[in-house]
């Protein structure tokens, strides 16, 4: 019988836009840690814990993502029967969602299932339009906008960060694939859905901003700064009562940090926020 040739993973990802699942991504989750046993676990506990939290405070469209993220801790913690249940739910519920595919069948080749893999491959490759669908269709694109989305809300919660530029690099990665997921879907995307996103999205850009605050590179700063107040300014139309409150009250906080620049960052005048008071973003929390 022939040898199978080596296959340069690198290569075998360059050929795709994008790959689902959360096991491929660069994170520090997914590489051997040279931090001790004991601390990692601890951090990924935590994390889990804040996720699980998070779940039961808002069910709203980010929930997949919060779950798909959940069974990846799970998984780190040797839990990979509760992982697979994990993966497995989002699947019932959500049947066209690729990362739940993608990492179930990790799971399932961890568990030494192959045929339950290679059913969960077969049920990607479909539902990617590899199988001759139309590429350019709307549902295969959505899909993958939110496959993209996912995996950029997962780099808000990764773990054993080493230092400031690993912060950076993270969280500058996260927005990269929401920005991304935002090109694919287009105006596919549902308008609640794409606030929900931008909340994340402006969550991330303010960590950034805050740890660029006391940076040289004020052009970088005032990039993500710029780009925080103009996703905050559409999220605080969401009908979720949850963002828009939060979203009032990091407004505010953005336009307390004005101060923090030599003049007036142009992201304050775009977005018609001249002269805001910052205690009256935070007064219409209530």
């Amino acid at each position: 019988m022939d040898e199978t040739p080596d296959v340069d993973i690198e290569t075998l990802i360059d050929e795709f836009e994008y790959i689902p699942g959360h096991f491929h991504l660069e994170m520090n989750l997914n590489f051997e840690s040279c931090t001790q046993v004991e601390f990692r676990r601890r951090d990924i506990k935590r994390k889990r814990d804040s996720l699980q939290f998070q779940l039961e405070a808002d069910s709203s469209f980010q929930q997949f993502a919060v779950k798909n993220l959940l069974g990846v801790f799970f998984y780190y913690l040797d839990e990979f029967h509760s992982a697979r249940d994990i993966f497995l739910s989002v699947s019932q519920h959500d049947p066209n969602n690729l990362n739940a595919w993608a990492n179930l069948a990790y799971v399932y080749d961890r568990l030494n299932m192959e045929d339950k893999t290679s059913q969960c491959t077969d049920k990607l490759s479909h539902l990617m339009g590899l199988e001759g669908e139309e590429g350019e269709s709307k549902d295969i694109r959505l899909r993958a906008a939110r496959c993209l989305a996912e995996q950029g809300y997962a780099h808000a919660f990764d773990v054993g960060l080493l230092n400031e530029e690993d912060s950076i690099e993270k969280l500058s990665s996260g927005i990269g694939l929401y920005d991304k997921a935002l090109a694919y879907g287009k105006h596919e995307i549902p308008v609640e859905e794409k606030r929900s996103w931008f909340f994340t999205m402006a969550t991330l850009c303010m960590r950034l901003d805050g740890i660029l605050m006391n940076s040289s590179n004020m052009d970088k700063r005032l990039l993500y700064f710029n780009k925080t107040l103009m996703l905050l300014r559409e999220v605080v139309k969401s009908l979720n009562a949850h963002y828009k409150a939060l979203a009032w009250c990091y407004l505010g906080v953005m336009l307390e940090r004005q101060n923090t620049f030599a003049t007036t960052p142009m992201g304050i005048h775009d977005c018609g926020y001249s002269g805001t008071d910052p205690l009256g973003c935070f007064g219409k929390v209530y």
